[in-house]
């Protein structure tokens, strides 16, 4: 239907669709809010959070620091990616 949220957003028997940005990058992710069963929501985000914490873990490994440090690193990525899409810098 197009109503588009973020992951913080979705609630009900909305369903969240994993997207790449506008400028094809796959960091970012944008949802696209529909009517799917609860079940359906929970293995999307599940794989969501998969990810997420996939690449956090490969962080920890490629830099030998925590996991705490590399989540860090991880979002300033994303943060700094997201920044240079909008052309803020």
């Amino acid at each position: 239907m197009g109503l588009e949220g973020s992951v913080h957003g979705i609630t009900g028997n909305s369903a969240a669709e994993g997207l790449k940005n506008g400028n094809g990058n796959e960091g970012g992710i944008k949802l696209v809010l529909t009517e799917e069963s609860e079940e359906e929501v929970n293995t999307k985000l599940k794989q969501i959070i998969v990810q997420s914490f996939y690449n956090v873990y490969q962080t920890s490994i490629d830099k030998k620091i925590d996991m705490r440090m590399a989540a860090y690193m991880v979002g300033l990525k994303r943060l700094v990616e997201a920044i240079k899409w909008r052309g803020w810098i």
